[in-house]
Protein backbone atom coordinates (compact mmCIF):
# COMPACT_ATOMS: atom_id res chain seq x y z
CA UNK A 1 0.00 0.00 0.00
CA UNK A 2 1.40 3.35 -1.00
CA UNK A 3 1.77 6.09 1.55
CA UNK A 4 -0.64 8.99 1.27
CA UNK A 5 0.75 11.43 -1.26
CA UNK A 6 3.01 8.79 -2.86
CA UNK A 7 1.74 8.44 -6.41
CA UNK A 8 2.59 5.32 -8.42
CA UNK A 9 5.20 5.67 -11.15
CA UNK A 10 4.92 4.39 -14.72
CA UNK A 11 8.06 3.87 -16.81
CA UNK A 12 7.44 3.35 -20.54
CA UNK A 13 10.27 1.55 -22.38
CA UNK A 14 8.86 1.60 -25.94
CA UNK A 15 11.85 3.58 -27.20
CA UNK A 16 14.46 1.56 -25.24
CA UNK A 17 16.11 -1.27 -27.17
CA UNK A 18 18.66 -2.41 -24.58
CA UNK A 19 19.49 -1.98 -20.90
CA UNK A 20 23.17 -2.24 -19.99
CA UNK A 21 24.57 -3.03 -16.52
CA UNK A 22 24.58 0.60 -15.37
CA UNK A 23 20.99 1.06 -16.58
CA UNK A 24 19.88 -2.09 -14.75
CA UNK A 25 21.62 -0.86 -11.58
CA UNK A 26 19.90 2.53 -11.87
CA UNK A 27 16.50 0.84 -12.31
CA UNK A 28 17.14 -1.40 -9.30
CA UNK A 29 18.03 1.70 -7.23
CA UNK A 30 14.85 3.44 -8.41
CA UNK A 31 12.85 0.35 -7.45
CA UNK A 32 14.42 0.25 -3.97
CA UNK A 33 13.79 3.97 -3.46
CA UNK A 34 10.16 3.57 -4.53
CA UNK A 35 9.72 0.59 -2.18
CA UNK A 36 11.05 2.65 0.75
CA UNK A 37 8.59 5.44 -0.09
CA UNK A 38 5.68 3.05 -0.48
CA UNK A 39 5.36 3.82 -4.19
CA UNK A 40 4.40 1.20 -6.77
CA UNK A 41 6.50 1.03 -9.92
CA UNK A 42 5.01 0.01 -13.28
CA UNK A 43 6.99 -0.92 -16.40
CA UNK A 44 5.66 -1.20 -19.95
CA UNK A 45 7.30 -2.54 -23.10
CA UNK A 46 10.34 -3.75 -21.16
CA UNK A 47 12.09 -5.97 -23.70
CA UNK A 48 15.08 -6.73 -21.47
CA UNK A 49 13.27 -7.95 -18.34
CA UNK A 50 16.28 -10.21 -17.65
CA UNK A 51 18.24 -7.09 -16.66
CA UNK A 52 15.76 -6.65 -13.84
CA UNK A 53 15.64 -10.24 -12.56
CA UNK A 54 16.40 -9.10 -9.01
CA UNK A 55 12.94 -7.52 -8.96
CA UNK A 56 11.25 -10.91 -9.09
CA UNK A 57 12.58 -11.82 -5.65
CA UNK A 58 11.33 -8.63 -4.02
CA UNK A 59 8.13 -8.79 -1.99
CA UNK A 60 6.71 -5.74 -3.73
CA UNK A 61 8.07 -6.39 -7.21
CA UNK A 62 7.16 -3.78 -9.82
CA UNK A 63 4.43 -4.52 -12.31
CA UNK A 64 6.13 -5.49 -15.58
CA UNK A 65 3.75 -5.48 -18.56
CA UNK A 66 4.26 -6.36 -22.24
CA UNK A 67 2.81 -3.10 -23.55
CA UNK A 68 1.59 0.31 -22.45
CA UNK A 69 -2.09 -0.68 -22.76
CA UNK A 70 -1.70 -3.56 -20.28
CA UNK A 71 0.41 -1.45 -17.91
CA UNK A 72 -2.11 1.39 -17.90
CA UNK A 73 -4.98 -1.03 -17.28
CA UNK A 74 -3.22 -2.50 -14.23
CA UNK A 75 -2.15 0.99 -13.11
CA UNK A 76 -5.78 2.11 -13.21
CA UNK A 77 -7.02 -1.04 -11.44
CA UNK A 78 -4.57 -0.49 -8.60
CA UNK A 79 -5.60 3.14 -8.17
CA UNK A 80 -9.28 2.11 -8.16
CA UNK A 81 -8.53 -0.62 -5.57
CA UNK A 82 -6.92 1.99 -3.30
CA UNK A 83 -9.95 4.26 -3.54
CA UNK A 84 -12.54 3.88 -0.80
CA UNK A 85 -15.19 1.60 -2.37
CA UNK A 86 -18.11 3.47 -0.77
CA UNK A 87 -16.85 6.81 -2.03
CA UNK A 88 -16.14 5.32 -5.46
CA UNK A 89 -19.60 3.81 -5.85
CA UNK A 90 -21.35 6.93 -4.57
CA UNK A 91 -19.99 9.15 -7.32
CA UNK A 92 -22.65 9.42 -10.00
CA UNK A 93 -21.50 11.18 -13.17
CA UNK A 94 -24.29 12.72 -15.24
CA UNK A 95 -24.22 11.44 -18.82
CA UNK A 96 -23.53 14.93 -20.19
CA UNK A 97 -20.29 15.01 -18.15
CA UNK A 98 -18.97 11.66 -19.42
CA UNK A 99 -16.43 11.58 -22.28
CA UNK A 100 -19.20 10.36 -24.57
CA UNK A 101 -21.75 12.96 -23.48
CA UNK A 102 -19.33 15.87 -23.77
CA UNK A 103 -18.85 15.12 -27.47
CA UNK A 104 -22.56 15.61 -28.20
CA UNK A 105 -24.60 18.72 -28.76
CA UNK A 106 -27.07 19.28 -25.86
CA UNK A 107 -30.11 18.84 -28.11
CA UNK A 108 -28.73 15.55 -29.53
CA UNK A 109 -28.02 14.31 -26.01
CA UNK A 110 -31.62 15.03 -25.00
CA UNK A 111 -32.90 12.95 -27.93
CA UNK A 112 -30.56 10.08 -27.04
CA UNK A 113 -31.56 10.12 -23.38
CA UNK A 114 -35.19 9.39 -24.33
CA UNK A 115 -33.99 5.98 -25.58
CA UNK A 116 -31.81 5.04 -22.61
CA UNK A 117 -32.74 2.91 -19.62
CA UNK A 118 -31.12 3.59 -16.26
CA UNK A 119 -30.14 0.21 -14.79
CA UNK A 120 -28.25 -0.54 -11.58
CA UNK A 121 -26.39 -3.78 -10.92
CA UNK A 122 -25.11 -5.21 -7.64
CA UNK A 123 -21.36 -5.38 -7.04
CA UNK A 124 -19.86 -8.41 -8.77
CA UNK A 125 -22.70 -8.81 -11.29
CA UNK A 126 -21.65 -10.22 -14.67
CA UNK A 127 -22.95 -7.91 -17.39
CA UNK A 128 -21.12 -9.43 -20.34
CA UNK A 129 -17.96 -11.34 -21.14
CA UNK A 130 -15.20 -10.75 -23.66
CA UNK A 131 -16.27 -12.30 -26.94
CA UNK A 132 -20.03 -12.01 -26.29
CA UNK A 133 -22.02 -10.68 -29.24
CA UNK A 134 -22.51 -6.92 -29.00
CA UNK A 135 -26.23 -6.48 -28.44
CA UNK A 136 -26.26 -3.26 -26.43
CA UNK A 137 -24.28 -0.15 -25.56
CA UNK A 138 -23.21 0.34 -21.95
CA UNK A 139 -22.64 3.84 -20.59
CA UNK A 140 -21.20 3.71 -17.12
CA UNK A 141 -22.06 6.72 -14.95
CA UNK A 142 -21.10 5.24 -11.59
CA UNK A 143 -18.74 2.51 -10.39
CA UNK A 144 -16.21 0.56 -12.43
CA UNK A 145 -16.26 -2.45 -14.72
CA UNK A 146 -13.85 -4.98 -16.20
CA UNK A 147 -14.41 -7.27 -19.18
CA UNK A 148 -12.86 -10.74 -19.02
Amino acid sequence: MALAGSPPIMLDFRAVSDIDASGALALQQISARCARRGQRLFFSDLRDAHALEEFTSQRDAPNIHPDLEAALERFEEEIVEQTDSEARSAIDVPLERTDFGMTMQPEDLKVLMRYLDHVEFPKGAVLCRAGDPADRLWMLTRGCISVW
